[in-house]
C-alpha cells in the first residue's frame, strides 16, 4: 500500500508496476511457445 501511495503521491511507477508484468507475461508467454516447439 505504501509504494502505491508513494506513486501516486510523486507520479513516478513503481518498477513493479503493471508495465513490468506485461513484459514478464510476454516473455513467459515466448519461453513456453519455444518450450513447446523443442518438444515436438
Amino acid at each position: 500500500a505504501d509504494a502505491l501511495l508513494s506513486a501516486a503521491r510523486t507520479g513516478r511507477p513503481h518498477p513493479c508496476d503493471a508495465a513490468f508484468g506485461q513484459r514478464v507475461t510476454e516473455i513467459l508467454v515466448e519461453a513456453q511457445t519455444l518450450l513447446e516447439g523443442a518438444a515436438d
